[in-house]
């Protein structure tokens, strides 16, 4: 393959093939966003990506990150230089398809040809090496096919949060089953929405209950994400001069110390965009995810609340997640929904009622059963100073208050909302037409509502108007519905209460 080299070459020669970013470098080109087609040196970011692979990796990225172009460029490598390698290469539409199939063309052309094997041009979408009995396949997520009946070793799933609906069942999954344990799959996708198989498996990373690693590749890592202060853009846009920067700004240039360029490039793209940035350009797993649609609840605000959101730091009774502890004094609502075991979430908040803003003090979220999660309710509502138990008297609550009303002091009594008269029976009924006056009340909460609860803000912004009066949630509600039901109990509630739980643990005021 390289005769006429000494042996001191031949062996710097075979040190640069065995090393990914080294070959790259070397042997790749590229056309960048100009057109011009140059050596592949890769960006950071880049490199950052391709050596932190662990073989099952998950991808969140920035849309120009050159994540695809890195991987397609990493598979291409492996593809041409290991005897026996079968790579896949999906996307979700045919201009994609078509786009990467020449990218790697020009990857495989731009290789010396004394360091790559004979092409045969099977098909379209084949690129077949019979020398070394490799094949790389490029196909879309609409053909229901990935290859043929032989073992992958190399899965590139491209942009898969905009996968047709089903492609993950008749597609992804039985392309899994073919990569072997010492194979590599990487999942890669800008965000598009919070459902899809794309956005489980990055929250199932999340939570640590997913095979994948997860990787992150943020829009100031894009060495081009950026806007000179003598660009015709900032003048045009006034954005030469950017005053006192905004809270958000000011939260990346000390963490992630990015430049006065690329804040006025944020600007100038979220000027373009609106909300949609913070999908476009990944700047948090908790914005990123956005439902486009016709939100019920007012996306700025949502939005908003999604940005100060943070894990809680400390822990209570029964794992209790805690952003603020009780504190003497503290008048407290407790919203519980109780759930049905194995199949949906027990959800309780804790909400802060006597502040001149509603504050989300702590959640307990679990797969209990009623009895079993009502116990734990009465302990959270104790160490809250025995707060106002809201619980949804529905089904499955139905088992929950009865346990509760014999040994918790502070129980929720219904309320006729249009005359405003207290009924003896306890908890909140959700019926058609209470419903509507619940998220209505979280509605108007919501301008001046503290939450820093991720999960509770994401499933405010599943729900959607969709006409006709009829309001529909894409995702779960559990969380929803404990924080509307601590929204509804503060209504016309004394700031008075009582003492506080005494015992080993707890408040004694």
């Amino acid at each position: 393959m390289t005769s006429g080299l000494t042996r001191q070459e031949q062996e710097a020669l075979t040190a640069v093939i065995q090393d990914d970013i080294g070959y790259i470098s070397n042997f790749m080109e590229i056309a960048d966003k100009d057109k011009v087609v140059r050596k592949f040196v890769p960006w950071p970011v880049q490199r950052k990506l391709v050596e932190g692979l662990t073989g099952r990796d998950v991808v969140v990225k920035d849309s120009s990150i050159g994540c695809t172009s890195i991987l397609t460029g990493l598979f291409t490598k492996h593809t041409i230089t290991e005897p026996n390698t079968t790579t896949v290469i999906m996307a979700h539409e045919e201009f994609l398809t078509q786009r990467l199939l020449h990218r790697a063309q020009l990857f495989y052309d731009s290789v010396p040809t004394q360091l790559k094997p004979d092409q045969d041009h099977g098909s379209s979408y084949e690129k077949r090496f019979p020398s070394i009995n490799s094949v790389m396949y490029i196909v879309t997520a609409r053909s229901q096919v990935a290859g043929r009946g032989e073992p992958i070793h190399r899965l590139l799933v491209s942009e898969e949060a905009f996968y047709v609906e089903g492609a993950h069942n008749k597609i992804i999954l039985p392309a899994l089953q073919r990569v072997p344990e010492s194979g590599w799959v990487v999942r890669e996708s800008t965000p598009n929405g919070e459902s899809g198989s794309f956005y489980e498996e990055v929250q199932a990373a999340i939570h640590g209950e997913s095979t994948f690693k997860l990787h992150t590749l943020f829009w100031w890592e894009n060495p081009s994400n950026s806007l000179s202060q003598r660009s015709k853009i900032a003048e045009r846009l006034d954005l030469v001069d950017l005053g006192q920067l905004k809270i958000e700004e000011t939260q990346l240039v000390n963490t992630y110390g990015i430049s006065e360029d690329q804040v006025r490039w944020r600007r100038w793209k979220i000027m373009e965009t609106g909300d949609m940035f913070f999908q476009e350009h990944l700047e948090s797993l908790d914005t990123c995810f956005l439902t486009v649609g016709e939100p019920y609840y007012a996306p700025l605000l949502t939005l908003a609340l999604t940005k100060g959101c943070y894990p809680a730091p400390h822990t209570g009774p029964h794992g209790l997640m805690i952003w603020f502890q009780p504190e003497p004094g503290g008048v407290y609502v407790m919203g519980i929904d109780p759930g049905q075991g194995r199949t949906t979430e027990s959800v309780v908040h804790i909400w802060r009622a006597d502040l001149d803003h509603p504050r989300h003090e702590a959640r307990l979220a679990t797969f209990d059963e009623p009895d079993a999660f009502a116990p734990k309710c009465e302990d959270i509502g104790r160490y809250y100073g025995n707060a106002l138990a809201i619980p949804e008297a529905n089904a499955h609550g139905l088992g929950l208050i009865a346990r509760m009303r014999i040994r918790y002091p502070r129980m929720y009594y219904r309320r006729d909302i249009i005359r405003g008269q207290t009924s003896m029976q306890y908890g909140w009924l959700t019926t058609p037409s209470t419903k509507p006056f619940m998220m209505q009340t979280m509605s108007v909460a919501l301008a001046n509502m503290e939450t820093h609860d991720a999960e509770f803000v994401r499933q405010m912004r599943g729900f959607k108007d969709v006409g006709m009066g009829k309001v529909v949630s894409i995702t779960s509600d559990d969380h929803h519905d404990a924080g509307a039901l601590s929204q509804v109990g503060m209504i016309g509630m004394s700031v008075g209460q009582a003492n506080g739980f005494q015992g080993t643990s707890g408040w004694n005021w």
